[in-house]
């Protein structure tokens, strides 16, 4: 009995010290510089405003039939002289992500809202490398998943890197593989829950629902507020501290994995009886 009261002291005694630091720390400013919104870029040959190439190039989102998710709020975009490409990133931002099992849900909620800060949202990011001679595409970055369906328990995110390979496309995840990429405007489907995607190629009929997000510019405060840096990033990263990465190991283990497992034991023995 000593034992389990000691553990459970320093459970609590642990999980507490490290929702306390979550919540003061977080709220870093980007550890890259980022064009203003109001740059004037030369893309082949011709001098355009860096917002109006973010429009040209805004990714095209869509769902399926059948799936449901928390509103889509909009999409951040934010600008990064890459030399001979500009780097255009895109966050679409959701109100929320829902887990499929309800009680799991409650306990990601609180874990996402001490980590990453409220309002809840779910924040993901689409890079897009714009060739400064030719006005192509050639570079992309997102994340999908191997979850094998739309409500998978576990969905995963899988960092997918597609760079031009001479008139063609060629995608870096698992495998190496040709793609097709056509036009300035990329299209993806929301594979997940928690919006991993997919790239949406002709064949592809299944997504037909497009979802519409106001495009806006990514300030400072934003990013600082809405903990980005703890956020998925692609080739532009901003580093947290040993002690932020150690926060996170904690709280995953302590608020997430430790009452997962007990709730999965109690089920167990529930079924059991």
């Amino acid at each position: 009995m000593r034992l389990l009261i000691s553990l459970g002291l320093a459970w609590v005694l642990t999980t507490g010290v490290a929702v306390l630091v979550a919540i003061i720390t977080g709220s870093i400013k980007r550890g890259y510089s980022t064009l203003d919104s109001k740059a004037l870029v030369s893309v082949q040959g011709s001098i355009i405003s860096i917002k109006d190439l973010a429009f040209k190039h805004q990714p095209l989102l869509f769902m399926r039939e059948g799936t449901t998710s928390p509103l889509a709020l909009g999409m951040w975009w934010e600008a990064i002289d890459a030399g001979d490409t500009i780097a255009l990133i895109y966050h679409p931002v959701w109100e929320d992500e829902v887990h499929p099992i309800p009680w799991v849900d409650k306990l990601y909620r609180i874990y996402r809202a001490i980590y990453y800060g409220t309002p809840v949202r779910d924040i993901e990011y689409i890079q897009v490398n714009i060739r400064r001679s030719d006005g192509l595409i050639q570079r992309i970055r997102y994340e999908d998943t191997s979850a094998d369906s739309y409500y998978a328990p576990m969905s995963d995110h899988r960092p997918v890197i597609i760079s031009r390979d001479g008139s063609g496309y060629v995608e870096q995840s698992n495998q190496s593989k040709k793609v097709s990429v056509d036009g300035a405007q990329i299209s993806f489907g929301i594979a997940t829950w928690s919006h991993q995607l997919t790239l949406l190629k002709d064949n592809n009929h299944r997504y037909t629902i497009p979802i519409n997000m106001q495009l806006a510019y990514l300030y400072e405060e934003d990013y600082k507020r809405y903990r980005l840096a703890r956020r998925s990033q692609g080739d532009f990263i901003t580093r947290e501290n040993f002690l932020g990465k150690t926060t996170k190991v904690i709280l995953i283990s302590t608020a997430m994995i430790l009452p997962y497992m007990i709730m999965h034991l109690l089920e167990k023995l529930k079924r059991g009886n």
